[in-house]
Formats: structure tokens, sequence, C-alpha cells
């Protein structure tokens, strides 16, 4: 709950993703679309 409260005081999006797929995170820290981008701006949705 915290992060989600930083997040919004401070702007920052956060980037929803399934965590028990193993490439996931791989692919989020390669900027790979993939999960849910919620930010201030807009949310953008891609396919996983």
């Amino acid at each position: 709950m915290s992060a989600f409260i930083l997040a919004r005081e401070y702007g920052l999006p956060i980037h929803v993703f399934n965590f028990d797929r193993p490439v996931s995170m791989k692919e989020v820290c390669e900027g790979k679309k993939t999960g849910t981008i919620i930010s201030q701006d807009d949310t953008l949705i891609y396919d996983e």
C-alpha cells in the first residue's frame, strides 16, 4: 500500500505484470511491452 501512495504523491508510474511467468521480469527490464503501466497521464495495457 505504501508503494501505491508514494507513486501517487510523486507521480511515478506503476508497472503491473505476471510475476509467476518466468520471463516477465526480464521482459520488463528490457523495456518490452508486457503487463500494464498505470500512470497519471495514461493507462497503457500490453498483452502478455
